[in-house]
C-alpha cells in the first residue's frame, strides 16, 4: 500500500510537467524572425491603460507558437497580447543539432509603461529561473537523484523567499510545496512530506479557483492515506 501511495504522489508531480527545452527570454529573443506590432484593445486605449503582459510561450520545432499561458498583465490587455504572440515566428531551436520544442517567457508592451518596465522584466526573469530550477529538480527526483533534486528545489525556494507576504506567486509556491513533499515522500520522510502538503493545501484555500486545485486535493488526500497507513 505504501509503495502505491508513493507512486501516486510522484505521478501527481509529473502532471503538467514541461517536457520542452527551457530557453532564457534574452536567448529566445535572438530567434525571433517576425513580431507583428500588437493591436491596442479599444477599451484599454480609451481608458488610457498601459502596461506589460508576460506570457509563457511554447515554440514548436518549426518555430510556431501555440498554447500560450498568461503569467501576468492587465485583463484588458491580456487577450490582445495572447492573440499577438500567436503570430510571432521564431527560428527553430536545436539541441544536439536537432530541432526541439522550446519553452520561454516573453513580454508584450502596450503604450509606454516606464514605471513598471524594470519590475516586469525582473518578474519575467524570475519566472524563467524559478521554473528552470523546479523542473530540473523534478527531473532529478524522477531519476531518484535526491541530492540533485534537493539542490535544485532549494534554488527555486530561494527565489521565492524574498516575497514574504504569501500573496504573490501562488502557483509557484504551490508547485514548490508539492514537489518538496514528493521529494520527502520518496525519501520516506513522512512527517516532512505532510507539512509540505499542508502548505500546498493552505495555498489552495487562499485561491480556490486556481488551476492547481484538483492536484492539491489529490496530494493532500494521498498524504492523509499515508498517515493512516499501517501496512
Amino acid at each position: 500500500m505504501r509503495r502505491i501511495i508513493i507512486v501516486l504522489v510522484l505521478a501527481c508531480a509529473a502532471f503538467g510537467q514541461a517536457s520542452s527545452t527551457r530557453v532564457p527570454p534574452d536567448e529566445a529573443a535572438k530567434h525571433i524572425i517576425s513580431k507583428p506590432w500588437p493591436a491596442y484593445p479599444p477599451l484599454a486605449e480609451q481608458a488610457r491603460i498601459q502596461g506589460n503582459v508576460i506570457l509563457e510561450v511554447p515554440i514548436n520545432e518549426s518555430g510556431t507558437v501555440s498554447a500560450i499561458r498568461l503569467v501576468s498583465g492587465h485583463p484588458l490587455l491580456a487577450q490582445a497580447a495572447l492573440e499577438d504572440v500567436k503570430k510571432w515566428k521564431f527560428r527553430p531551436f536545436e539541441l544536439d543539432g536537432k530541432p526541439v520544442t522550446a519553452l520561454t517567457f516573453v513580454m508584450v508592451t502596450f503604450g509606454s509603461p516606464a514605471d513598471h518596465g524594470a519590475a516586469d522584466r525582473a518578474e519575467m526573469l524570475f519566472q524563467d529561473k524559478f521554473w528552470t530550477a523546479l523542473e530540473l529538480g523534478q527531473a532529478d527526483l524522477g531519476k531518484a537523484d535526491y541530492s540533485g533534486a534537493e539542490s535544485e528545489l532549494n534554488k527555486a525556494g530561494d527565489l521565492l523567499a524574498p516575497v514574504s507576504d504569501g500573496h504573490r506567486h501562488t502557483t509557484e509556491r504551490w508547485r514548490w510545496a508539492t514537489t518538496m513533499g514528493n521529494l520527502a515522500m520518496a525519501q520516506r520522510k513522512d512527517e516532512e512530506a505532510e507539512q509540505h502538503y499542508k502548505q500546498a493545501l493552505a495555498l489552495y484555500d487562499t485561491d480556490k479557483d486556481a488551476p492547481y486545485r484538483a492536484a492539491t486535493l489529490v496530494t493532500s488526500a494521498t498524504c492523509m492515506l499515508l498517515k493512516n497507513d499501517t501496512i
